[in-house]
């Protein structure tokens, strides 16, 4: 099952595989996406968000059973994603360009121009390593993303999230 904050299928008006993806402001959940949810050319998006301040989301595999390189869950932090972006200045005649890295605000990063850098990208089965399983944001807000190619599906994932206090 999937935890969703309106409670849809992940496919369905609302869910995670829809456009826009879901949204999880409860502070703290699960996100389980099962063999039967698990399709091919499948792009499913959960934004998990909470408003206490001082808090940072915190995303911790529990089960990971993937395409190995071909399927991955990402997890991004929203707050360090950049915008690139190409600036002209003119100067005494002659054109110099420079390309500079914009910090862009969490909400657009959906254009075509950003682009982010994950947390952590996980595919095939979990890590051995425990410490590799846990990811943090620097905020309150994480992306997971999951991206399925055209063949070969596995279990899927589950991912327990929260957003403890930071710490001083």
């Amino acid at each position: 099952s999937l935890t969703l904050a309106s409670g849809t299928s992940p496919s369905g008006p609302g869910g995670a595989c829809s456009p826009g993806g879901s949204t999880l402001s409860n502070g703290h959940g699960s996100i389980s996406f099962s063999a039967d949810q698990y399709t091919n050319n499948a792009h499913c998006d959960w934004h998990i968000t909470c408003s206490e301040p001082g808090t940072r989301a915190t995303a911790t595999f529990r089960q990971l059973d993937t395409e190995q390189n071909f399927d991955r869950v990402n997890l991004t932090d929203p707050t360090q994603i950049f915008h690139r972006a190409l600036i002209n200045f003119v100067l005494k005649s002659c054109t110099v360009l420079l390309l500079i890295d914009v910090l862009i605000s969490s909400r657009s990063y959906e254009g075509s121009t950003a682009t982010r850098a994950p947390l952590r990208s996980l595919s095939g089965s979990l890590p051995d390593d425990p410490n590799q399983r846990r990811v943090q944001a620097t905020g309150p807000a994480m992306l997971v993303e999951f991206t399925t190619d055209g063949s070969v599906t596995g279990n899927g994932f589950e991912i327990q999230y929260a957003a403890p206090p930071s710490l001083p």
